[in-house]
């Protein structure tokens, strides 16, 4: 029998980085221990049964793309928990989900858990969103945190400073693992003209908040200083367009 609830936006079909942090984490859950309720998207069946296949992870998906605190999705909620006998609610990011974590202890909910990412930081700092995550500060037990500034920035919101807790995402070490073959290495490095000069590495996804653009408009002032400089950037995402062009009329 279930005894977690997981309740997120950020769960697949859609790939992202809070997508892919939730799910490291749920792979390494007991089988059949989670049940999660999330939004709807477009082509998710497969997905979702794999998921039970593989994990006893039950699936359900809420009528909305976008799932809010709103007093339908509560009740919905709630009903769950009871059905299902929950001992534990997680959510899958704590802005704004986890503002109705006051209203889902019920039945035999003994612990609730929120993770924060980002956009959390954000919400403790802005009016009057802070007030949201002065809410959520009281309602759940547990406030995950990715670092020491992310946590800094929202503990003001914390009287009970224990509540904070700091979870940092693993790593896939068999799909992100150094290349042993001294051959490979040369080839790819020839192949991406990468010799023993300074090199810049970014890895993620290509998107606006990551910041890759001012990597791209900081280059004069490094090649200014140090003309060898190479800037490399390893991944995909929707603003590589933008980023192409933004390199291209720096050229």
């Amino acid at each position: 029998m279930p005894s977690i609830l997981l309740l997120t936006n950020d769960f697949g079909p859609r790939a992202g980085g809070i997508e892919t942090f939730i799910i490291g984490l749920l792979e390494r859950m007991p089988k059949g221990e989670v049940i999660v309720y999330t939004s709807k998207q477009i082509g998710s069946e497969s997905f979702d049964q794999k998921w039970l296949e593989n994990f006893g992870v039950k699936v359900i998906r809420d009528s909305s793309k976008i799932l809010l605190p709103t007093p339908r999705v509560i009740r919905a909620v709630r009903r769950v928990i009871k059905q299902s006998q929950i001992e534990k609610i997680w959510f899958g990011a704590a802005a704004p989900l986890a503002i109705s974590a006051r209203f889902l202890r019920v039945g035999n909910v003994k612990k609730i858990v929120a993770l924060s990412h980002g956009h959390e930081v954000w919400w403790s700092k802005v009016f009057p969103f802070n007030f949201a995550m002065k809410e959520i500060s009281r309602s759940v037990d547990v406030l995950t945190f990715l670092g020491d500034y992310t946590g800094s920035v929202m503990e003001k919101h914390f009287k009970d400073k224990a509540k904070l807790v700091k979870i940092a995402p693993g790593i896939d070490i068999n799909h992100f693992k150094p290349e042993r073959d001294p051959s490979k290495v040369n080839a790819l490095r020839s192949e991406l003209k990468i010799g023993s000069e300074p090199l810049i590495l970014s890895v993620g996804r290509l998107v606006h908040r990551k910041g890759q653009d001012r990597l791209i408009t900081a280059m004069p002032k490094i090649l200014a200083k140090r003309p060898d400089a190479k800037l490399l950037f390893i991944g995909q995402g929707p603003r590589k367009a933008k980023l192409d062009s933004l390199v291209a009329n720096m050229a």
